[in-house]
């Protein structure tokens, strides 16, 4: 029985040791980190010479040829109230209620900084008053999160702009020259490029939208004979690390050898 004991307690340790080695930070970072392919929607010359964007529903439309409301996901439908061709009102609506969820006072000082919408009720803001920083404001919660910059990504002290948010907590934008992408609101930037399989010729000029379900549209340019086009990153499955699997053959033995155990006694 002792020897039993020494093989099941030497099969716990080793499971114990591959958890512990995949918890660090480094493991879970290369572990949790998306990954995109690329499909090509064409020259942005196609789109009118402008970045597509996602509607609604998915689809991708011209800028100029949206079947709906570009600030609508889910639910939610934001609109604007222009004056002398400027924003004085933001207003918010939630399904078919006429009711403004959002004060009068909320409506006039958030009308030049709303940029997006979730479909669970967030909305990317620029700050005031430097109007260089953003933040999430979520509707049903009134809370305010701030969004970081990377200090290693871009010159010193340049700011990270936003572009577009979803209710996965995902974030698009730039920071100096460089695509960013955020896997959560309260997260740090990361550079696009890195995520992207097999990003080949293509150097990623612009980012313009990301949608429900994480998928995100760049313009990106493949050298003289390609020129700029417009291209959609959809989201990879992840694959799980070899450590996991180790894990569970970890996990497998022990418990195949607590079952032979048991068919011995």
């Amino acid at each position: 029985m002792k020897t039993n004991r020494s093989m099941t307690r030497t099969l716990g340790l080793l499971a114990v040791c591959l958890l512990a080695s995949l918890a660090s930070p480094e493991a879970l970072a290369d572990s949790i980190q998306p990954q995109y392919r690329i499909e090509d929607l064409g020259p942005t010359s196609n789109w009118g010479g402008k970045l597509p964007r996602f509607y609604i529903d998915g689809t991708i439309h011209r800028r100029d040829q949206m079947p709906g409301s570009p600030f609508q996901s889910g639910d939610y439908r934001m609109d604007f109230v222009y004056e002398s061709g400027r924003k004085v009102q933001v207003v918010l609506f939630k399904g078919d209620s006429p009711t403004n969820l959002l004060t009068d006072e909320q409506s006039r000082y958030y009308a030049g900084r709303a940029q997006d919408i979730t479909a669970d009720g967030k909305i990317l803001m620029l700050n005031e008053p430097t109007l260089t920083d953003y933040s999430i404001y979520d509707v049903n919660t009134g809370q305010m999160t701030l969004i970081k910059s990377s200090s290693e990504i871009g010159d010193p002290g340049s700011k990270a702009q936003v572009y577009s948010i979803n209710s996965l907590g995902q974030m698009v934008g730039q920071q100096s020259s460089n695509a960013i992408f955020y896997d959560g609101f309260d997260a740090t930037p990361l550079l696009l490029k890195d995520l992207v399989e097999n990003l080949g010729v293509w150097q990623i000029y612009e980012v313009s939208d990301i949608s429900e379900t994480g998928e995100i549209i760049v313009s990106a340019h493949g050298g003289p004979s390609i020129g700029l086009h417009a291209l959609k990153f959809v989201p990879i499955t992840p694959v799980p690390e070899p450590g996991t699997f180790l894990i569970i053959a970890s996990a497998s033995a022990i418990y195949g050898y607590r079952r032979w155990r048991s068919s011995q006694s």
